[in-house]
């Protein structure tokens, strides 16, 4: 980012007690030699005593267990009566992560000894003054640290016995020198809403954008309460980078990372990762033998819904991803399946997915024709591999355990549904299974029934999520010519009345709260609104409205961002079951939001209300790209897998583990919470591992974004 932090000098006024000192007391090791047990990149020993405070300007240990030590020459020796430690890097103008436990000892006669008054455990400061009651004598000193590196030193300052001491470091007063500004790091799509935060342009304060590397002004506004809006700026040059500088106030000017703008970018950016991601995220064929849940996706579950999500991507995106390049091979994944020597990495809940692998290859019908597209292949495993072993087991303690679950049988509407845009690719003993499936199993597992558990924070059970599967059902059983088809239309009917008399708005359960799976509930309630405006209940159009109502008053903010509630930005960080308090990871509801901002915008009547829908589902977007206090996309490979982005999620999820999906293209990793808004930017990162059911709900967001009408499939002839 381009965002400059001074380096700071050493300061020749000097307050304290009311007395002025013009020349405090000399830094007697400053560029003294210095040697240090270890060093990473270029962050050599001598940068701790170049009497330099900034990122650039520290000593850094390797990344390994210590001890750590940095020893000092002092060139004679010295009485020393104050030695001055700062530890730790700067962070949007914060020095954080200070060294938890040192100590200094003192070269005397040939000896190396310790001093109680110079150790420090548990530290919490990044600037550490050590005062000597009586002087000490020593011709060197050293750090040492046992703490697990990087262990990072900016400056050791060591003073005489005698004088008057220089105030240590006030780092809690450092603050920025130039505006921090605050882009999605990809780029804009040229239509959609193009807006920017820069957190403390507070009062008057101006933004111009250039091309990057150019001063000549494209564009000129205002930034009100942190917030800058370009939307009417569509430049009609394609390929180029464009900045954003803000300058006003007390800060100096401040420019943004480098964007693009171009026609529909961000639809294009993110659509090929989604689709690399649920075919890297396989069960067993993909990215990594394994099965961590033992359902088609790795960490998949009966509830994370990532075959509808692609059915829903590919309805909205079918000429863009019939385009892309074709990476998997059914007969080779087979062959290699099959093969005797195959080798399974066994993890939770996964005793059988071999077994049902071999069988989805032998029992069932493969993919027709040439040249089937990467997310048809997806499609027809996710599909297949539920047809073959459909019931599941979730292996984050929930208590239903192993059974063929509701929210399983739901998904196969979609498939069927959606069947008309790509039954070139399946034979018709495929579809019939699955449609046999489907229509059998509907009534056993409740899907006629009015559903009234709420679910919480994990999004098992979002609330609603069977009235898009049913009415989809009803299409299915219309097209077939059932006589029961009435049967699922009326249980979408009995469902969303539910909703519109039992459903409050106000509590976030019932949106933010259900997580990733929050899509679920607004997109059915458009869908019956949109399609079957004439059947819908009652009081469907007020209670979408409301919801509209209370979910732009809840992103009235400098991010644009839809806060949990009053008090919370994310879901509330210390929740029970929360991996250990580490706190909930927001990205899947980022994600998913968008399509329903987008979705309800098709519904609304309200002009003003329609834009801002839009505005604010736009902006989940940029947030997930790096319009965010960080600064950093959702991502920790987002920097390899997404277009444009220059950072990724700092924090990395530990390797070989669980799902995996730190190998897999797209993965989002984490996101900015409540701790870090309004504008705090030190990191205190919650869970920093990828969920499956994240980049579902980033498909659905896609979906509805490159068509805000939801799906829709051309009528066909009975199968």
């Amino acid at each position: 980012m381009h965002i400059k932090l001074k380096a700071l000098v050493v300061i020749l006024i000097f307050v304290a007690s009311g007395v002025v000192f013009a020349e405090p007391a000399r830094n007697i090791a400053s560029s003294k030699s210095v040697n240090a047990s270890s060093v990473r990149g270029g962050y050599t020993a001598e940068k701790a005593v170049d009497g330099l405070f900034s990122n650039e300007s520290r000593w850094l240990s390797d990344d390994s267990n210590g001890p750590h030590v940095l020893e000092i020459d002092l060139g004679k020796k010295v009485d020393i009566g104050c030695i001055q430690v700062i530890t730790g890097w700067v962070n949007y103008g914060k020095w954080i992560s200070q060294v938890n436990n040192f100590k200094i000892q003192f070269h005397k006669d040939g000896q190396w000894e310790d001093d109680k008054i110079a150790q420090r455990f548990d530290n919490k400061s990044s600037g550490v003054e050590i005062l000597f009651p009586e002087a000490i004598a020593a011709d060197k000193i050293r750090f040492v640290s046992k703490d697990k590196g990087p262990v990072r030193v900016v400056e050791i300052r060591v003073f005489q016995w005698g004088q008057e001491y220089p105030e240590v470091f006030e780092l809690a007063k450092k603050v920025f020198t130039e505006h921090p500004v605050f882009v999605n790091l990809s780029g804009y799509s040229l239509d959609w809403p193009k807006r920017f935060t820069a957190p403390l342009a507070q009062g008057k304060s101006s933004f111009v954008i250039t091309k990057k590397d150019s001063e000549k002004v494209l564009y000129r506004g205002q930034v009100n309460k942190g917030l800058g809006d370009f939307s009417d700026f569509k430049p009609k040059q394609r390929g180029v980078e464009y900045v954003i500088t803000v300058s006003g106030g007390d800060l100096e000017t401040g420019t943004s990372d480098p964007f693009q703008i171009e026609p529909g970018w961000m639809q294009e950016v993110m659509l090929e990762p989604a689709v690399r991601f649920m075919q890297d995220a396989r069960s067993v064929v993909g990215t990594h033998p394994s099965a961590f849940g033992g359902s088609p996706w790795r960490d998949g579950t009966y509830y994370s819904y990532e075959m509808p999500s692609l059915v829903l991507l590919y309805l909205a995106g079918k000429p863009a991803i019939d385009k892309l390049p074709i990476e998997t091979d059914y007969q080779e994944e087979k062959n290699r399946i099959m093969d005797p020597g195959f080798k399974l990495v066994r993890d939770v809940h996964d005793k059988d997915i071999l077994q049902s692998a071999r069988r989805y290859y032998t029992e069932l019908d493969g993919p027709v024709g040439k040249n089937v597209p990467d997310a048809i292949k997806s499609i027809h495993w996710g599909v297949g591999m539920y047809l073959v072993d459909p019931q599941t087991h979730d292996p984050s303690g929930d208590p239903l355990g192993n059974r063929i679950h509701a929210q399983t049988v739901a998904q196969f509407a979609y498939f069927l549904y959606g069947y008309p845009a790509y039954e070139q690719y399946f034979t018709d003993n495929f579809y019939n299974q699955v449609y046999d499936f489907a229509f059998e199993q509907w009534d056993k597992v409740g899907l006629f029934d009015v559903i009234k558990k709420i679910g919480t924070f994990k999004g098992r059970h979002c609330p609603g999520y069977s009235i898009m599967p049913n009415l989809m059902m009803y299409e299915v059983a219309k097209r077939h010519g059932r006589s029961d088809a009435e049967r699922f239309l009326k249980a979408a009917q009995k469902q969303t009345q539910w909703v519109i008399d039992d459903l409050d708005w106000n509590d976030p359960i019932t949106t933010k709260g259900q997580r990733m799976s929050e899509h679920m509930l607004m997109t059915g309630l458009v869908f019956f609104l949109t399609n079957y405006v004439d059947q819908a209940p009652a009081g469907l159009q007020n209670k979408v409205d409301q919801w509209a109502d209370i979910m732009i008053a809840r992103s009235d903010n400098m991010w644009d961002l839809r806060r949990y509630d009053e008090n919370d930005w994310s879901l509330p960080r210390f929740s029970p079951g929360a991996h250990g308090g580490s706190g909930w990871n927001d990205p899947g509801n980022l994600a998913g939001f968008p399509a329903l901002c987008f979705a309800v915008s098709t519904v609304t009547k309200d002009i003003a209300k329609k834009q801002r829908l839009i505005e604010v589902g736009v902006a989940h977007f940029d947030n997930l790209f790096g319009r965010n206090p960080f600064g950093v996309h959702s991502g920790n490979r987002g920097p390899i897998d997404f277009k444009g982005v220059e950072r990724g999620w700092p924090k990395e999820y530990q390797k070989n583990v669980c799902a995996r999906l730190e190998l897999v293209r797209g993965t989002l990793s984490s996101s900015c919470n409540t701790e870090h808004y309004p504008f705090n930017p030190i990191p205190k990162y919650r869970h920093p591992e990828g969920w499956v059911a994240h980049n579902a709900a980033f498909n659905v967001g896609i979906a509805y974004a490159i068509d805000m009408n939801g799906p829709k499939v051309e009528d066909k002839p009975n199968k």
